[in-house]
């Protein structure tokens, strides 16, 4: 007695489309509370990098694959006026198949109009010198700020960037 094929190829149909509803519906839920995520990181961002952090509108997508969108991020020195990073907004691609397992990583980075401002103060230190471990990152923990795994992100993209030097310093 042979299987129709007709009846082989739709359940076949059904399960990938119940596995595909399945995948998404886990991406949501790690994703859906985007305040919470945006609260989160901006805690444990301050809390790394001991500067005033600022998120605007934060949004997830799947256009062209998984992504959180933060628009209007600006980090700040407590002790200067201008903020030292800027940035239009600022999307990370999120791999899919680490969120089964309640984890998010980044596959990739894009910063839209950012802004580095970097200053030697008369002394010769450099405004960002204390932000060398948090950028290079830690081994004792396998988190990055509390919330993505820490991954090597392995392409960073930068859209009409620019970084300001000011220099302080006199021998």
């Amino acid at each position: 007695m042979s299987v129709p094929i007709k009846k082989i190829l739709t359940y076949s149909l059904v399960i990938l489309l119940i596995a595909i509803s399945a995948v998404g519906y886990m991406a949501y839920d790690q994703l859906r509370d985007l305040d919470n995520l945006k609260t989160i990181l901006i805690e444990n961002l301050e809390e790394q990098t001991h500067r005033n952090v600022a998120i605007g509108k934060a949004e997830w997508g799947v256009l062209g694959g998984l992504n959180i969108t933060l628009d209007n991020v600006s980090f700040r020195n407590p002790t200067a006026g201008k903020p030292e990073f800027t940035a239009k907004n600022v999307r990370m691609a999120i791999k899919r198949l680490p969120l089964l397992t309640e984890k998010v990583e980044i596959k990739k980075l894009i910063l839209d109009g950012p802004l580095l401002q970097v200053t030697r103060s008369v002394e010769g230190k450099l405004s960002v010198e204390d932000l060398r471990g948090v950028l290079l990152g830690s081994r004792e923990s396998d988190t990055w700020f509390g919330i993505f795994h820490e991954t090597a992100i392995p392409k960073v993209e930068i859209i009409n960037g620019e970084i300001r030097f000011l220099d302080y310093y006199m021998q």
